[in-house]
């Protein structure tokens, strides 16, 4: 199951930096426009989602969790889930 933290967290430096702290590896910057959809799909590690402008929902198990600037999500290794975005959005991708 994901694990949403409202963090207020925005800095991408700062959110880099945390994340690493935690252990997370192959950490990039992902950036996509209003009205982008992902269909159901699962990773093979344990992913995180960190936004630092605009908002994305992700949808798991048929729940819609809304992610905005400073959310941080973490979605569980092969748990399926689905996303759409409501407006531009920037956030910082990892694995572990």
């Amino acid at each position: 199951m994901a694990h949403l933290l409202h963090t207020g967290l925005t800095d991408e430096a700062q959110i880099r930096t945390a994340l690493e702290k935690e252990g997370y590896r192959h950490i990039f910057t992902w950036s996509d426009t209003a009205g982008t959809r992902y269909e159901t799909h699962t990773h093979p590690h344990e992913e995180v989602r960190w936004v630092v402008w605009g908002k994305l929902v992700i949808v798991e198990e048929g729940v819609e969790i809304e992610l905005g600037p400073g959310d941080k999500m973490t979605i569980e290794a092969e748990e399926p889930h689905s996303a759409y975005v409501l407006e531009d959005v920037r956030y910082l991708c990892g694995s572990r």
